[in-house]
């Protein structure tokens, strides 16, 4: 099941703080292409794993209904930086760069922050203070969380998240996973390797065993591409009504 969580129910969501207390969010909209290749696959690995909610994070507000996609000129895309055209907080970017950096210490995305696209934003929108910087995820983006139990959100609240790593000496890069259409619901004459790239987005048969502690600090699974299967297997998945009703209050989309 799929729940659209808009901002203030996504923080209700990140502050639980029981033990146990996973969820599995997926960044994206149906306003973008390389989400509706996924969203099939996404759902049913989820009802595969038994994941009872997969709660869906659209960083254009509206989800796209006005405004349209995640253009630099639209206002409410919060995955962008803050100042556009002399404007100092042309949109309320720090509605995604608080959460990023606040509930997700250990995300890792494929744009290094310190050297490629980024989003600068004024925290808690005070213009008045100095600018922050927050990585900048792509969509779709599937990963799962646990804040802990502690005072603070832990330090690997990212237990699991989609992207690949590659390795090269002392060197660790990452790339996401935006794929289209015709590669996740190849037609009988596609191309071996079309068919490929569907079972490395959706290895229906191989889901991500458990890797050791200190291998994955970061959860991402090493030596290549975790599929789906790896973000959503093996967790104890928060099934409790009143976070599920709580967030969800609109039901399922």
């Amino acid at each position: 099941m799929f729940s659209r969580s808009p901002t203030r129910s996504l923080l209700h969501l990140l502050k639980q703080d029981g033990d146990g207390e996973n969820f599995a969010l997926l960044f994206g909209g149906t306003w973008c292409h390389n989400t509706r290749a996924v969203i099939k696959q996404v759902n049913a690995e989820a009802q595969r794993t038994d994941v009872p909610v997969v709660y869906n994070v659209d960083l254009v507000l509206d989800g796209g209904t006005v405004n349209g996609s995640n253009g630099s000129a639209n206002p409410i895309h919060i995955r962008d930086t803050s100042t556009r055209d002399g404007a100092t907080n042309f949109r309320p970017s720090y509605l995604y760069g608080d959460v990023v950096n606040t509930y997700f210490p250990n995300l890792v995305t494929q744009y290094d922050p310190a050297t490629s696209s980024r989003v600068d934003y004024f925290p808690g929108g005070d213009t008045s203070g100095s600018a922050a910087v927050a990585r900048r995820l792509q969509v779709p983006f599937v990963l799962e969380y646990e804040r802990g139990t502690g005072a603070s959100v832990a330090s690997d609240a990212v237990k699991r998240q989609w992207i690949q790593s590659t390795v090269s000496g002392d060197v660790t890069s990452y790339t996401e996973y935006m794929t289209e259409w015709w590669f996740t619901v190849p037609s009988a004459q596609a191309r071996p390797e079309l068919r490929d790239s569907l079972r490395r987005v959706h290895p229906h048969r191989r889901a991500g065993a458990p890797v050791g502690a200190g291998a994955c600090a970061a959860g991402v699974r090493p030596g290549g591409g975790p599929g789906v299967a790896y973000v959503l297997h093996g967790a104890a998945w928060a099934r409790d009504g009143r976070c599920v009703d709580r967030v969800a209050r609109g039901g399922p989309r």
